[in-house]
């Protein structure tokens, strides 16, 4: 018995572009939306050592007068 050829399904080119265009613009979200997590956590990291170790030292802790 002679085999059977293998259809492969034509899928039209539009489709395949616009499914690529479609991924990247996610793909490209995703990063731009981890970057600014991390800028966030940074931020605020820098933040809390700033208030800690030098904003806090140079306040008066009493008055005497």
């Amino acid at each position: 018995m002679a085999k059977q050829p293998v259809k492969i399904p034509i899928v039209p080119v539009r489709v395949t572009a616009k499914r690529r265009w479609s991924e990247g613009q996610l793909q490209t979200g995703l990063i731009a939306f981890a970057l600014l997590v991390v800028a966030l956590v940074a931020g605020l990291a820098g933040y809390g050592a700033l208030d800690e170790y030098v904003l806090v030292p140079r306040r008066a802790v009493a008055t005497v007068g």
